[in-house]
């Protein structure tokens, strides 16, 4: 079952309005994540910042390198989730664009190696990420920022912010916003996305890695002064506490008769860098 929404409107069979309003209302979820000391990355983005794209082009690095990339089937409490989980883990290899996410299109994935829990990663709408600002938190998205699971924040950037209801100022507060709640165990990683629509990547796996920086500290600025070093020792060598990433998924085409997206992986280099960062947090 597919939901469709249109500035609030869901465009939805008249039956299957009371499962929307009683089950899929933010407000109705709860997650449940397995094991509670398994760190979780989770990309923190707004509308259309291409989350998901970036973790299907991570799973399947991860998969090609060896590990096993599997979606957990109970995460969230609503009829039907587990079918809706299986067919998100199918769509993990599909060569096809992923379409934006809905209401409740949530899932998170357990990374494991040689049958041992390395991580967890969580897709989650863009927009929940974004009711920050406004003082109004989704409550399962809280849960998950406050249980025990340490988070590796993966904070996405991009050269342009693509979407009408977000622009770089309510970004950073929002993200400033959901700094308060960053327990003292947590890492960051700031993501720049999309960085092959930019002139800093010079060739499929070459991107000039200090320009691209400098850009991002002036196009959002106060992000990186949120994570500053405030030891005094530390802050020469690593003035801020936070990772810097560029990455690509790939590139995309879209097919003139039937309008659908479809894209080639990007180079390796951008899923192992990432990756290489995340698993350093997860020892």
């Amino acid at each position: 079952m597919q939901f469709h929404f249109d500035e609030g409107r869901t465009k939805v069979e008249d039956k299957e309005i009371l499962m929307y309003k009683e089950v899929l209302l933010p407000e109705k979820l709860s997650a449940n994540i397995p094991q509670p000391s398994i760190p979780i990355f989770m990309p923190f983005r707004y509308c259309c910042a291409g989350g998901t794209m970036l973790i299907r082009r991570l799973c399947v690095y991860l998969r090609d390198m060896g590990y096993e990339v599997n979606v957990v089937r109970d995460f969230l409490n609503w009829e039907d989730y587990q079918k809706a989980a299986e067919y998100y883990e199918s769509s993990l290899d599909s060569l096809e664009a992923a379409p934006g996410n809905s209401i409740r299109d949530q899932y998170l994935i357990e990374v494991c190696k040689n049958s041992r829990s390395i991580c967890y990663i969580l897709d989650m709408q863009g927009e929940l990420q974004a009711h920050i600002p406004n003082g109004n938190p989704v409550p399962f998205f809280m849960q998950i920022v406050c249980g025990d699971n340490p988070i590796i924040w993966g904070i996405i950037i991009e050269n342009e912010i693509g979407h009408r209801n977000c622009n770089v100022d309510y970004y950073c507060k929002a993200i400033a916003n959901t700094k308060k709640f960053m327990k003292p165990f947590d890492k960051t990683i700031v993501i720049f996305n999309k960085i092959d629509e930019t002139p800093f990547m010079l060739s499929p796996c070459s991107v000039d890695q200090k320009v691209a920086y400098n850009y991002a500290r002036k196009k959002y600025p106060g992000l990186f002064d949120l994570f500053k070093t405030t030891n005094v020792f530390q802050k020469l060598a690593r003035p801020y506490n936070c990772d810097f990433v560029t990455f690509s998924s790939g590139y995309y085409y879209t097919h003139t008769h039937n309008n659908l997206h479809y894209y080639a992986n990007s180079n390796n280099c951008f899923p192992r860098t990432l990756w290489e960062h995340i698993l350093k947090y997860c020892k």
